[in-house]
């Protein structure tokens, strides 16, 4: 442990948990004012205090990610209370809660959401930066795992290694998880939210009974949340007279995505109706991006599935009557359109 750690754990004995409840106190009226910059400093009080109650890290990193970066209007000055965030969960939550389910699927989520999502109007340039840092370690396409995994030289294992104890990950598990469920581009959020859901459920199971079924849901749901994403934006494109840079659709994971909706729908039975309809939305874009790509014979087997899958629901969202009972595929495109 670090000194000053070791220190409050030993030194102040049992008043410990007595002083940190005043700091919790503390921190809800702070909250209540929108106080968030000051609440930083009581909650790692309160994370030195009591390192392995999984609250005070999930509470401190949502509170830096989310409510004291829009405190900034300069995207870089955003991205540092981000990535700080994240850094608080990965590097020093899971440091002191190595088979926290919580913490794992926290730190999921904000790869999921603060990061892939677009609700933060500094989304792409969160994206750009960390597809700047990933690029050292994937390449220019995201996707080289060799040399990670089989150094050839010194500066290929110095770069390993700061994969590793920087950024704390795996680089045969995150293999796996492109294997399992890719395949992905490495640079974006997507993929390493998949990850960490990955890394949670392998924890979970390690640890058999201490965990709560629900938590495994909702870690599953990042997973499949994530790689719809990536299916809708997981390609960067970069345009090369501006510079500027743009994501698209990664069509190559149409397979991986439906088959992550069948296997939900079998984990969860009691969600399977939402869960379908999720999964005809999904189906409808696929067939439709694919068409407009030029990729008409997949297109042609996916509307083939979908109208198999769900013969006595309108394959076109909002437009049950119009339709030709015998939709083609040339017609199913103008319709979306």
């Amino acid at each position: 442990a670090p000194p000053v750690l070791a220190f409050t754990t030993v030194a102040l004995g049992g008043f410990r948990g007595l002083i940190a409840n005043m700091l919790w106190l503390r921190l809800s009226d702070l909250q209540e004012q929108d106080k968030y910059f000051e609440m930083v400093q009581l909650a790692d009080w309160i994370t030195k205090l009591q390192p392995h109650i999984v609250t005070v890290w999930v509470h401190q990193a949502w509170n830096m990610a989310y409510n004291i970066s829009i405190k900034f209007t300069d995207a870089p000055d955003r991205w540092q209370w981000v990535r700080r965030g994240i850094e608080l969960l990965r590097d020093d939550g899971l440091r002191y809660n190595p088979t926290s389910v919580d913490l794992h699927r926290e730190l999921a989520w904000q790869f999921q959401h603060k990061m892939g999502a677009n609700l933060d109007d500094a989304n792409m340039y969160y994206k750009a930066q960390w597809a700047d840092e990933m690029e050292k370690f994937f390449g220019p396409n995201g996707t080289n795992f060799s040399l990670l995994l089989n150094p050839p030289d010194e500066a290929a294992k110095t770069n390993a290694a700061l994969f590793r104890d920087k950024f704390k990950m795996d680089a045969a598990f995150a293999k796996k998880v492109d294997e399992d469920f890719g395949p992905f581009d490495w640079r974006l959020p997507e993929a390493h939210a998949i990850y960490w859901g990955a890394k949670g459920l392998e924890t979970a199971k390690n640890n058999p009974g201490k965990v709560n079924p629900e938590e495994l849901i909702k870690l599953r749901r990042i997973i499949y949340q994530s790689i719809y994403q990536a299916f809708k934006h997981g390609r960067i494109i970069i345009d090369p007279l501006s510079q500027n840079y743009s994501l698209g659709p990664n069509l190559d994971l149409i397979p991986q995505v439906n088959k992550a909706y069948e296997e939900m729908m079998a984990q969860d039975p009691g969600m399977r109706e939402n869960i379908a309809r999720a999964q005809r939305n999904f189906l409808r874009d696929a067939i439709y991006f694919l068409y407009v790509n030029n990729r008409v014979s997949e297109a042609a087997k996916w509307f083939k599935y979908l109208g198999d899958k769900f013969p006595d629901k309108p394959i076109v969202e909002n437009d049950p009557n119009s339709l030709p009972k015998n939709l083609t595929l040339d017609q199913y495109a103008v319709a979306v359109v």
